[in-house]
């Protein structure tokens, strides 16, 4: 999905060479790749590229609120991308092959201090100079139904003396599947079956500029965008109980509307310091509405959220100096509010003022030897209403020290430990509401954020370009885990529940395979998480919604003028445990086909077939007559089927 680059992309401060030249500056090795080399590997845009990087491994960027240590490991311009629209895998799907006239790749040891919590960064050098418009537009075809997919136009330009980088997007997606169900009694007797048709149609509209522009040997950018997105969904659903035939219906609506201003600058003063600010300022309106039985019957259920943010952050850094120190500090600003009408109205509301003053330094202890640590003090205030008020002050230290080592053999290691408070979610507030299963939270107005202490291996090995591996093991430690829980008036929700462990593994293989076939190359990516929490209804499990298991395999070729690929996803499970309910999801195999073609005039298409052989998904759910301790209600089965969608894809420039 193509979206608008965020609010970070600036002109850079780096100097880049061609690949495959390698480089060490302050012991950091780097992979340079130029325009001309991109131009060579396969897909259309940013995420395509990197996709095709060994070794590395692509941390995308959360929606964390404020402007430290929400963004993922890719740079722009040798700046963070700190797009709060949309995640880092959607900004980079939005930008063409042609702007990047340049690529850094840091499998370790890279000298960004913004990104300093990533081992493995990637910075993108886009083109400065005025270009032509590069355009894409895609179709797309499922479930016997073919529609327009996407449109877009990008493009830089000069004026006013301000490089100006623009984007136009507009986007659709259809889904659609078939389900067979049942409900059974504890005793294993089905009393119901019934069949269902899904329908989703989403609509995405955006548009975005940035406009860069260097004043007195300072850096300045703005930034802005406008977005629209809109979902439908219609369940039609046929059941038989007892001899007894009925049908019903379930609607759902979902609108939202955002705007996002920025704003960076940067300068390097005589004495060696970096100056570097950054501002953010985002607003929007979500709209959700539910309704059972059709639209002129049933209770609907109807909310409003408005949500803003702002967030200011100053950092000052001096990477002349043998500790190379960063002090900064960030201020952000936060609040949501929600008007929900299920038969009666409520008001509910949050809002969160935090401070985060933080000091870091990096050391060469020897020639293969260095030492990242940072000291980060958290002070917030939060409060929140609904039913009642609530107030809270918090304060956190959160240290982190980095020791990696850069060995000659082509080993990489680092080791991470640190402390960290992950945010609150803000929706966990509000009241909300699946009208699908029937599911109504209340909301927590006295929710405390989870608190993590955190042990991480890092390694990358590259065994003379036949293959490459990069191993991420970590252990965590998280007290006032978020987990469903039942309050004391028999409502339920998101809450503080106690303390949890998580131990985790992501492994990543490419392997050359020109044995098999030229030019081809075999990409596996394993990840692994068991979690254990004490659960005071049913003792130690795991944790809500944590797949255990998850297993990419793909194989690529790419030749002069095309390239092709096969990607299969192997099946993987997610539980959920409410207080009333155990909820399974199972998604099974799936296939995806690519194939990309170089035709005359610079105009690339690409084919992409997902779910080449169908796919299928199971749900269960066990329900108890109270709680998780009481006796089994009843059990719900349900597989989902799907038909493969196709989708046609043409790209180039004018």
């Amino acid at each position: 999905m193509g979206v608008t680059p965020g609010p970070a992309l600036c002109l850079s401060l780096l100097l880049l060479a061609t690949w495959p030249d390698i480089t060490t500056a302050k012991g950091q090795e780097v992979s340079q790749y130029s325009q001309a080399d991109l131009q060579q590997m396969p897909g259309q845009s940013a995420l395509d590229i990197i996709s095709h990087v060994a070794g590395f491994q692509f941390i995308n960027s959360n929606n964390q609120r404020g402007l430290s240590n929400a963004a993922g490991n890719i740079l722009i311009n040798g700046m963070v991308v700190m797009n709060k629209s949309q995640s880092l895998d959607q900004v980079l799907s939005g930008i063409a092959i042609g702007q990047i006239s340049a690529m850094q790749v840091y499998l370790a040891g890279h000298p960004f201090n913004a990104v300093s919590q990533h081992t493995q960064v990637i910075n993108l050098q886009l083109d400065t100079a005025a270009q032509p418009v590069n355009w894409q537009i895609a179709a797309m075809s499922h479930a016997g139904q073919q529609q327009p997919a996407a449109l877009s136009l990008q493009s830089n330009v000069q004026w006013l003396g301000f490089l100006h980088q623009w984007q136009l997007r507009g986007e659709k997606a259809l889904w659609q599947s078939d389900s067979d169900y049942s409900e059974l009694t504890p005793a294993g007797q089905t009393y119901l079956t019934g069949s269902e048709r899904y329908r989703e149609d989403y609509n995405d509209a955006s548009i975005g500029v940035v406009s860069a522009k260097t004043v007195a040997g300072a850096q300045w950018q703005f930034s802005s965008q406008l977005m629209q997105q809109r979902q439908k969904e219609h369940y039609l659903q046929y059941w038989s109980e007892a001899g007894q035939h009925d049908s019903g219906q379930l609607y759902n609506r979902n609108k939202l509307h955002q705007l996002e201003l920025g704003l960076d600058w940067q300068q390097q003063r005589d004495s060696g310091w970096v100056w570097q600010s950054n501002a953010l300022f985002r607003r929007e309106q979500r709209a959700h509405q539910a309704v059972n039985g059709g639209a002129a019957s049933g209770q609907p259920y109807i909310q409003k959220k408005r949500s803003t943010e702002q967030a200011l952050k100053i950092s000052a850094s001096e990477p002349s100096l043998a500790w190379q120190p960063e002090v900064g500090l960030e201020l952000s600003y936060n609040r949501l509010s929600a008007n929900t009408d299920n038969g009666q109205s409520g008001y509910s509301s949050v809002n969160e003022i935090r401070a985060e003053p933080y000091l870091a330094g990096k050391v060469r202890l020897a020639a293969q030897w260095q030492l990242y640590s940072r000291l980060t003090a958290e002070q917030s205030r939060l409060q929140s209403h609904s039913a009642e008020r609530y107030q809270s002050s918090n304060f956190y230290i959160k240290p982190l020290l980095k020791l990696s080592h850069h060995g000659a053999d082509g080993l990489n290691s680092t080791y991470t430990a640190q402390v960290k408070v992950e945010q609150l979610d803000f929706n966990d507030f509000m009241p909300s509401q699946d009208a699908y299963y029937d599911r109504q939270q209340s909301g927590n107005a006295q929710l405390k954020p989870e608190h993590i202490v955190e042990l991480r291996y890092e390694a990358s090995y590259d065994a003379a370009n036949s293959w490459t591996a990069n191993a991420q093991l970590h252990w965590q430690k998280i007290r006032d885990t978020h987990e469903y829980v039942q309050f004391a008036d028999a409502s339920w929700g998101i809450a503080n529940a106690g303390s949890s462990t998580v131990t985790g593994a992501d492994v990543k293989l490419n392997l050359d395979t020109g044995w098999l076939s030229d030019d081809s190359e075999l990409i596996a990516e394993y990840e692994f998480r068991h979690a254990r929490y004490a659960d005071p209804l049913t003792g130690h499990r795991g944790l809500s919604w944590m797949p255990r298991h998850v297993v990419e395999v793909e194989f690529r070729q790419t030749a002069v003028g095309y390239a092709w690929g096969l990607v299969l996803n192997l099946a993987e499970r997610e539980t959920a445990f409410y207080p009333g309910e155990v909820y399974h999801e199972q998604r099974l195999e799936a296939v995806q086909l690519y194939l990309e073609y170089a035709l005359p005039n610079g105009i690339k298409l690409e084919l992409e077939v997902d779910d080449l052989f169908g796919r299928k998904r199971r749900y269960q759910r066990d329900v108890y007559a109270s709680d998780r301790s009481g006796a089994l209600a009843y059990r719900y089965f349900s597989q989902e089927k799907n038909g493969t969608s196709l989708q046609l894809t043409l790209s180039g420039a004018f």
